[in-house]
């Protein structure tokens, strides 16, 4: 699955003559989901690489497009940490760096990760016009760089040897423990055998700026004594191999690859370093990538406006139901106070008048509950002391406010006394039920419901 289109600068791709382009200044190629190349690498100019971005689909040219920047433009430096700088390294680094520049650091956009561990930094820069160049020059043909990656990152050497990757006319070198410099390679029957010299160890330094010129070693106290040159070179660098391991003097492995270019060897390294957190990528800061909408966002677009004038409007009928319901509940508020008023116009001291209107409309009720009870207990003894209640004694009485029902448990001689009884009660004006009634050797026990008429 094609998730990525990598392009490349080769060595030599200049940012000051774009008017003579150079049919193979530049490679590209897609990246599959474990950034590997998928469908092999294509070669030509800028203008050829725009003409065959216009042939991809929609969705194709909406994938992200990632630049190599060569030697030619960007550098890559590993720089040891005394003790005291590794809290603070970041902000140290550009004045570490400064014995390595050939250029001010104010010109400079510097990049920097922590390293594999806390004694050493690695940092890569770009001076800020060539940064600024390089996006330009893309977009004007209508390629937004998502990614700026520094390809000598991906040249390392790791042991006790210098290590040389060869393509074409150029090389990148690297003395152990540090990042490879693109350099001619003309200039490798110099510098190489100063690299393997004991008595005054150098490692290599190369200048950018602005006019792409190119600087031989540098003294540096970190160097660590090669003990042998390690070559990486396609099938067709035997001579060249043989014509360095004469010039050495020491041991020299080679690696030979199938490629004549160098992409193959780089997307494995950019892969892991990406993985472990070490990758360098230019486009921080000041230059971080601010992607234009996609054209499926502009396809969306007009639906994702509807949706957003549906949810506004929504929002204010909203808002507006709420100022609304909060005039109406002023309304309802005045009228409840109205009304308590006039039913209690001597209470002066209202705070709540739905509060104070419950408890006055619950007071009403219970004084009408009570003039219920007094009604129906005064009812109960007239009947019981009369001969219709002479064989009948009242037990358990329980009165419900809130309904005004009566509970009476009551006990008689037989059915017959008590169906008098009830007919009694009824005819006083009362409504009586009765719930049950159970007879035993004593006599009838029965309980009944009584409500006022």
């Amino acid at each position: 699955m094609r998730t990525q289109l990598i392009v490349r600068l080769r060595p030599g791709f200049s940012l000051f003559r774009r008017e003579q382009e150079n049919e193979n200044e530049l490679e590209w190629g897609w990246l599959d989901k474990d950034g590997l190349l998928e469908n092999g690498v294509y070669t030509g100019s800028l203008s050829r690489l725009s003409q065959w971005r216009e042939l991809l689909t929609e969705e194709e040219q909406e994938v992200p497009v990632i630049l190599l920047v060569s030697g030619d433009h960007a550098s890559s430096y590993r720089k040891s940490l005394q003790k005291n700088q590794r809290r603070h390294w970041q902000q140290a680094l550009p004045y570490l760096l400064e014995e390595q520049l050939a250029t001010d650091i104010e010109d400079l956009h510097l990049v920097a990760v922590p390293g594999d561990s806390v004694a050493f930094a690695n940092a890569s820069w770009i001076p800020c016009a060539s940064m600024e160049m390089l996006i330009s020059c893309f977009r004007d043909v209508g390629v937004e760089l998502q990614r700026m990656l520094p390809e000598s990152q991906c040249f390392f050497a790791r042991s006790d040897m210098v290590s040389i990757w060869l393509e074409g006319e150029a090389a990148y070198v690297a003395s152990p423990d540090s990042y490879g410099q693109l350099m001619d390679r003309s200039a490798l029957e110099v510098i190489v055998p100063g690299l393997l010299e004991e008595d005054e160890p150098e490692e290599l330094s190369i200048e950018i700026d602005d006019t792409e010129e190119r600087d031989g070693p540098e003294n540096n106290e970190e160097h660590v004594h090669a003990a042998g040159v390690r070559i990486f070179c396609p099938a067709g660098a035997a001579a060249m191999v043989e014509h360095l391991t004469a010039l050495a003097g020491v041991k020299v492995e080679q690696c030979e690859r199938q490629s004549d270019s160098l992409l193959p060897v780089i997307l494995p390294v950019i892969h892991e370093l990406n993985r472990s957190r070490e990758l360098i990528d230019f486009r921080t800061g000041a230059y971080k990538c601010t992607r234009k909408a996609s054209k499926q966002w502009q396809q969306w677009r007009p639906a994702v406006i509807v949706a957003g004038i549906w949810l506004g409007l929504e929002l204010l009928v909203n808002i507006g139901s709420g100022f609304y319901f909060e005039h109406q509940e002023k309304v309802l508020k005045e009228q409840n106070l109205a009304t308590y008023k006039e039913l209690r116009p001597d209470d002066r001291r209202v705070v709540d008048v739905r509060h104070s209107l419950t408890r006055f409309l619950e007071s009403a009720r219970t004084q009408d509950n009570q003039a219920v009870f007094l009604h129906v207990l005064k009812t109960l003894s007239s009947v019981s002391t009369s001969s219709a209640g002479k064989d009948v004694t009242p037990g358990n009485m329980d009165f419900n406010d809130s309904n005004g029902r009566l509970v009476l448990d009551v006990r008689a001689e037989s059915f017959e006394t008590l169906n008098r009884y009830v007919s009694a009660l009824k005819s006083a004006g009362l409504k009586v039920e009765m719930e049950n009634g159970n007879q035993d050797s004593k006599g009838v026990s029965a309980r009944l419901i009584v409500r006022g008429a």
